[in-house]
């Protein structure tokens, strides 16, 4: 299991951010997905990263401060907070985001409250968010297990069996079933690429989709 966490991490690192000798590397992480930021630092520091900074979130403190503080004070972002997300814009540095969140720790939190934070949140961190969707800077959100979320996926299976078998669908989806997750991701990116080409060539106005299930849409 360690070494397929560490196969996962080198591609995140090697894929994901294509980390290069002397950058540095932003990793923002749930204290959740402690011991796989870790591996990530690690292989971090393996591709010839001159830094490693470490962004920690709690989601049961984050709930908390939800629960305890006003909307007014909640929407202020202090300033060190969006300082930290434009230090990586100004440093160029790849940004990594872990995340192993609880699909329903917030459910007793009211909805407008969530999304009026998450609105101040997003004009606070605005250049961060500009220069991720530009491709001003090199990013990649991934995702880990917890129980929470296992348990959700399959409510059925015992506790450590239904985080297991969730680690069993991410290392798939990563192609870490390969022998060569690096080169297999790689290879499935030149094809992307291959078929972007003659889609743009084909010059097509509009896709249909119709199956005998029902499902009967058009895309254009």
């Amino acid at each position: 299991m360690e070494q397929t966490l560490k196969r996962y991490a080198e591609l995140i690192i090697k894929v994901g951010v294509n980390l290069q000798k002397g950058e540095d590397l932003v990793i923002n992480a749930t204290t959740d997905s402690a011991f796989f930021t870790r591996f990530v630092a690690e292989k971090g520091y393996e591709a010839g990263a001159k830094s490693v900074t470490v962004l920690w979130s709690d989601e049961p403190l984050n709930k908390m401060k939800l629960q305890n503080e006003s909307l007014e004070t909640l929407t202020d972002f202090p300033e060190w907070l969006v300082k930290s997300r434009e230090y990586v814009v100004d440093k160029k540095a790849a940004y990594v985001a872990i995340l192993a969140e609880d699909p329903e720790i917030y459910k007793d939190i009211p909805p407008e409250k969530v999304a009026a934070v998450s609105r101040a949140r997003r004009q606070a961190y605005k250049r961060f968010y500009e220069a991720s969707m530009s491709n001003e800077i090199r990013w990649c959100l991934v995702a880990i297990p917890n129980l929470a979320w296992a348990k959700k996926v399959s409510p059925t299976l015992k506790d450590e069996e239904a985080v297991r078998y969730l680690w069993s669908l991410i290392f798939k989806t990563m192609r870490l079933d390969k022998p060569d997750s690096v080169k297999a991701w790689r290879d499935h990116q030149d094809r992307l690429k291959s078929l972007c080409k003659i889609m743009t060539n084909k010059k097509f106005e509009f896709l249909k989709y119709k199956n005998s299930l029902g499902t009967d849409f058009s895309i254009g």
